[in-house]
């Protein structure tokens, strides 16, 4: 339980500079569906983005994976996202970070720190823009491929 109280107030703590300054449409609240492939799990996911440049931006993200063939998840994630603009309004980005996640099993529940890495594609129509993204989460004994859809709310 200390560790996920740690891990969110590092995230706060990242997020609290971009709370403090106005950047027009620097920040983003996004809602995701989510698929983990390895024990075929659903679920939903809460982010908030900040940019810090137009290519550098950080995203704070809590993923609940709903249950299936007895396993539960828990993701805690912070990832850090180097975009590349294809057009105006469409971007590729790279997406690297460190997640926590809390693992309920049919056994003892557990919990695990890995890390993620993968790429997504974004198109913006300000003020919501919609993204998918995929990504190989690395943690022991339960790496997994998971792939997101979702909206962002730019502000």
């Amino acid at each position: 339980m200390n560790r996920k109280i740690l891990f969110l107030l590092l995230c706060a703590a990242i997020a609290w500079p971009a709370l403090a300054q106005s950047h027009s449409e620097r920040m983003a609240v996004a809602v995701d569906y989510n698929y983990a492939y390895k024990h075929e799990q659903s679920g939903v996911g809460l982010k908030f983005l900040y940019a810090f440049t137009d290519n550098w931006r950080v995203e704070p993200e809590v993923m609940y994976l709903a249950k299936n063939e007895g396993v539960s998840t828990l993701n805690l994630s912070l990832n850090a996202h180097y975009v590349l603009p294809l057009a105006s309004r469409v971007g590729v980005y790279a997406l690297a970070g460190i997640n926590y996640s809390h693992w309920g099993l049919t056994g003892p529940d557990e919990d695990r720190v890995g890390a993620n890495l993968g790429a997504g594609v974004e198109m913006r129509f300000n003020p919501v823009g919609i993204f998918a993204e995929h990504r190989f989460q690395l943690v022991s004994h339960e790496s997994q491929n998971i792939t997101s859809v979702g909206l962002r709310f730019y502000f």
